[in-house]
């Protein structure tokens, strides 16, 4: 379909689609007739509404987003939770490293921790 436009006698435009084939090739590639852009477009329209935004699909589609949003939550809870836990232990292993520091271990004990965190 393409989109024509013609004026009246009175100035007014008038504007509808015709068969692409029929615009290029002539009445004698095809015979299709020319409809109403307004009409046209108001057939198309009534038609996606009744068909996208039907009740029940709609109440699928957000039945289908809360249940996909509910997933992706209980995956950052579950990322949040190893992440505090990975300081938790972080934090844990910089105190008994400054313990160590503080009660003057020896030299070789403290760099074989600092080695071990370094591989964490």
């Amino acid at each position: 379909m393409t989109l024509r436009t013609g004026t009246s006698k009175s100035g007014a435009v008038h504007r509808y689609y015709t068969c692409s084939t029929c615009a290029r090739q002539g009445k004698t590639a095809c015979q299709g007739h020319a409809t109403p852009m307004a009409k046209f477009d108001k057939l198309v329209t009534d038609h996606l509404i009744d068909r996208l935004l039907h009740p029940q699909r709609l109440t699928d589609i957000l039945a289908s987003i809360n249940v996909r949003q509910a997933e992706r939550a209980l995956e950052l809870d579950k990322r949040v939770a190893a992440l505090q836990s990975e300081v938790a232990e972080a934090d844990d292993k910089l105190r008994r490293l400054y313990r160590m520091v503080e009660e003057g271990r020896e030299s070789r004990m403290l760099l074989s921790f600092m080695i071990s965190i370094a591989k964490a």
